[in-house]
């Protein structure tokens, strides 16, 4: 059996997170003997903790015209079943249904996406694929246990060789964000800096996801300076997944703008504060507000940080 799982064009993490479910539940389906074909267009994805690369015979990328038709052309000459699963809300769903022939679909399920409905996208998925065991409904991070030990075995050596402590004895503030919207937050980082710098002992440890290690250099001097009096463990500044879950789950608490990371903060009960991306140039957008608001939170969580 062949799935065929199209995302929206812009996916979002929502559909990230019902893409998790949606492959949990055909594994517990189709046990053997069965490939997940995913078409999407979001090039972020793979640096979800809710993705996983791995689970997929075939992804393609929507604009990648050749690889698509390529594809069309396999799945109408094949023989083997094939079921589509359209998530993606889009025109390019409807077209890419219409060019798999019937008689080749044992399957079509048409779905929208809202994580907070999942439930029932979910029961009606399972009628589709006439399935009769109990649906997996929560999603799971894909992380590799012993991975996760091997990374905080290396991240207290490397925190020992500069004359720190191990990341459990540290007191420090995990900052993750977006690489896209560094340059968004001076004047938050800034009151972050000036937070830290009146409390001893509390430092930071600084990522930004999807950054070109080349640049760490240029991104630590953008940094206020507070921020760089308190910031340890510039190798973090890029790093992969394993260090990312060993920095949250060690962290007094995380700030970030991060969807993935802040789903995963909720789950664990780990405070975080999550910068929502919003329009500071609308004529709605109150900058003093905002910014005593945020001190207010930040200067809680540290406050409250044991």
């Amino acid at each position: 059996m062949n799935y065929i799982i199209l995302l929206k064009p812009n996916t979002s993490f929502s559909s990230i997170l019902t893409l998790n479910v949606i492959v949990q539940n055909i594994e517990k389906m189709d046990k053997e003997h069965f490939k997940i074909i995913l078409i999407h267009s979001n090039k972020y994805i793979e640096n979800s903790f809710y993705f996983n690369k791995n689970k997929y015979h075939k992804i393609i990328n929507y604009y990648e015209i050749k690889e698509v038709f390529s594809l069309l052309i396999k799945l109408n000459t094949g023989k083997s079943e094939k079921t589509l699963i359209d998530i993606s809300k889009s025109f390019y769903g409807k077209i890419i249904n219409f060019l798999i022939r019937k008689r080749n679909k044992k399957n079509y399920f048409l779905g929208e996406i809202n994580y907070s409905e999942n439930d029932e996208l979910l029961e009606k998925l399972k009628k589709t694929l006439n399935y009769k065991n109990k649906l997996s409904k929560k999603p799971v991070e894909y992380a590799n246990k012993l991975e996760i030990k091997k990374t905080l075995e290396y991240i207290n050596w490397n925190m020992k060789t500069s004359d720190h402590k191990e990341l459990k004895k540290i007191r420090y503030i995990y900052i993750i964000l977006e690489n896209e919207n560094f340059n968004r937050y001076g004047k938050e980082l800034e009151i972050i800096g000036k937070l830290c710098d009146k409390k001893s002992n509390l430092k930071t440890i600084f990522t930004l996801t999807n950054i070109n290690p080349d640049e760490n250099d240029n991104i630590r001097e953008l940094m206020p300076e507070k921020i760089k009096k308190t910031l340890i463990g510039d190798e973090f500044m890029n790093c992969e997944k394993n260090f990312i879950f060993n920095l949250i789950q060690n962290s007094r608490f995380v700030i970030t703008d991060n969807k993935s990371c802040n789903f995963y903060c909720d789950k664990i009960d780990k405070d975080c504060l999550f910068f929502e991306l919003i329009n500071k140039n609308s004529k709605e957008f109150k900058e003093m507000e905002y910014l005593n608001s945020i001190e207010n939170k930040i200067s809680f969580l540290i406050k409250n940080c044991v």
